[in-house]
Protein backbone atom coordinates (compact mmCIF):
# COMPACT_ATOMS: atom_id res chain seq x y z
CA UNK A 1 0.00 0.00 0.00
CA UNK A 2 2.99 2.32 0.12
CA UNK A 3 2.42 5.06 -1.86
CA UNK A 4 -1.10 5.08 -2.62
CA UNK A 5 -1.80 7.13 0.09
CA UNK A 6 -1.48 11.83 -0.20
CA UNK A 7 0.56 12.68 2.54
CA UNK A 8 -1.77 12.68 5.06
CA UNK A 9 -2.23 11.06 8.58
CA UNK A 10 -4.29 8.67 9.18
CA UNK A 11 -6.23 9.50 13.13
CA UNK A 12 -8.80 6.32 12.09
CA UNK A 13 -9.32 3.28 10.35
CA UNK A 14 -12.88 1.34 9.81
CA UNK A 15 -13.53 -2.25 7.86
CA UNK A 16 -16.53 -2.08 6.89
CA UNK A 17 -19.10 -5.08 6.39
CA UNK A 18 -18.17 -5.60 2.71
CA UNK A 19 -14.47 -5.06 3.52
CA UNK A 20 -13.54 -2.26 2.21
CA UNK A 21 -10.87 -0.41 4.34
CA UNK A 22 -12.30 3.25 5.28
CA UNK A 23 -9.66 6.00 6.60
CA UNK A 24 -10.41 8.93 8.63
CA UNK A 25 -7.95 11.50 8.84
CA UNK A 26 -7.16 14.94 9.96
CA UNK A 27 -9.06 16.37 6.74
CA UNK A 28 -11.54 14.04 5.53
CA UNK A 29 -12.62 10.60 4.52
CA UNK A 30 -11.03 8.03 2.24
CA UNK A 31 -12.03 4.64 1.12
CA UNK A 32 -9.59 2.02 -0.29
CA UNK A 33 -11.05 -1.05 -1.87
CA UNK A 34 -7.84 -3.34 -2.10
CA UNK A 35 -6.48 -1.61 -5.40
CA UNK A 36 -6.96 2.42 -4.85
CA UNK A 37 -7.34 4.63 -2.04
CA UNK A 38 -10.54 7.02 -2.63
CA UNK A 39 -11.15 10.53 -1.29
CA UNK A 40 -14.50 10.85 -0.65
CA UNK A 41 -15.23 14.55 -1.68
CA UNK A 42 -18.75 15.54 -0.13
CA UNK A 43 -19.11 18.84 1.07
CA UNK A 44 -20.25 18.10 4.84
CA UNK A 45 -17.19 16.02 4.86
CA UNK A 46 -14.03 18.45 3.60
CA UNK A 47 -11.54 19.93 5.73
CA UNK A 48 -13.13 17.79 8.89
CA UNK A 49 -11.32 15.68 11.53
CA UNK A 50 -12.45 12.26 11.76
CA UNK A 51 -12.31 10.77 14.63
CA UNK A 52 -14.02 7.42 14.71
CA UNK A 53 -16.15 5.66 12.20
CA UNK A 54 -18.60 2.56 12.89
CA UNK A 55 -21.50 0.62 10.88
CA UNK A 56 -24.54 0.22 12.63
CA UNK A 57 -26.64 -0.92 9.74
CA UNK A 58 -24.89 -2.55 6.86
CA UNK A 59 -24.52 -0.05 3.88
CA UNK A 60 -24.34 2.70 6.13
CA UNK A 61 -21.70 4.77 8.58
CA UNK A 62 -21.49 6.92 11.42
CA UNK A 63 -18.60 9.24 11.17
CA UNK A 64 -17.56 10.79 14.25
CA UNK A 65 -15.86 14.62 13.58
CA UNK A 66 -15.06 17.53 15.47
CA UNK A 67 -18.27 19.08 14.89
CA UNK A 68 -20.61 16.45 15.28
CA UNK A 69 -21.85 13.26 13.59
CA UNK A 70 -22.52 12.33 9.83
CA UNK A 71 -24.17 9.33 8.25
CA UNK A 72 -22.74 7.84 5.29
CA UNK A 73 -25.38 6.32 3.13
CA UNK A 74 -22.69 4.19 1.07
CA UNK A 75 -25.05 2.76 -1.41
CA UNK A 76 -26.73 6.18 -2.64
CA UNK A 77 -23.77 8.43 -1.72
CA UNK A 78 -25.68 10.15 0.44
CA UNK A 79 -24.49 12.49 3.70
CA UNK A 80 -26.39 13.48 6.48
CA UNK A 81 -26.19 15.15 9.72
CA UNK A 82 -27.23 12.80 12.33
CA UNK A 83 -30.80 14.66 14.18
CA UNK A 84 -29.70 14.35 17.30
CA UNK A 85 -29.13 17.53 19.41
CA UNK A 86 -26.79 16.68 21.61
CA UNK A 87 -24.09 15.63 18.85
CA UNK A 88 -24.65 18.72 16.77
CA UNK A 89 -21.62 21.03 16.70
CA UNK A 90 -19.91 18.37 19.02
CA UNK A 91 -16.89 16.67 19.16
CA UNK A 92 -17.47 13.03 18.84
CA UNK A 93 -14.51 11.50 20.14
CA UNK A 94 -15.38 7.44 20.10
CA UNK A 95 -18.22 5.45 18.91
CA UNK A 96 -19.04 1.97 19.37
CA UNK A 97 -21.76 -0.72 17.99
CA UNK A 98 -22.56 -3.44 20.73
CA UNK A 99 -23.87 -7.03 19.90
CA UNK A 100 -27.49 -5.58 19.98
CA UNK A 101 -26.98 -2.53 17.44
CA UNK A 102 -26.96 -0.03 19.73
CA UNK A 103 -24.33 2.71 19.42
CA UNK A 104 -22.60 4.24 22.31
CA UNK A 105 -20.92 8.06 21.55
CA UNK A 106 -18.32 9.43 23.63
CA UNK A 107 -19.26 13.46 23.45
CA UNK A 108 -17.81 16.31 25.38
CA UNK A 109 -18.21 15.37 28.78
CA UNK A 110 -20.80 12.52 28.13
CA UNK A 111 -22.14 9.16 26.98
CA UNK A 112 -24.62 8.70 24.89
CA UNK A 113 -26.68 5.40 24.06
CA UNK A 114 -28.95 5.49 20.96
CA UNK A 115 -30.09 2.63 18.84
CA UNK A 116 -29.28 2.44 15.23
CA UNK A 117 -31.40 4.76 14.21
CA UNK A 118 -30.19 7.55 16.05
CA UNK A 119 -32.87 7.51 18.50
CA UNK A 120 -31.33 8.29 21.89
CA UNK A 121 -32.07 5.77 24.55
CA UNK A 122 -29.33 7.26 27.26
CA UNK A 123 -27.29 10.37 28.49
CA UNK A 124 -24.66 9.86 30.93
CA UNK A 125 -22.59 12.69 32.31
CA UNK A 126 -18.87 11.92 33.04
CA UNK A 127 -16.55 13.56 35.33
CA UNK A 128 -13.49 14.83 35.34
CA UNK A 129 -10.85 13.01 37.71
CA UNK A 130 -8.24 15.43 36.57
CA UNK A 131 -4.61 13.95 35.76
CA UNK A 132 -3.27 11.08 37.68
Amino acid sequence: MAGLFPAITVKTLFQDEEGFMWYGTYNGLYRYDGYTVTPVRLNSLSNEQINCIVEPHPGVLWIGTEKGLIVLDKRHVMVQELPLSATRGKNITCLYVSSDRTVWLGVNGALLHTDADGKLLGSYPLKSQGVL
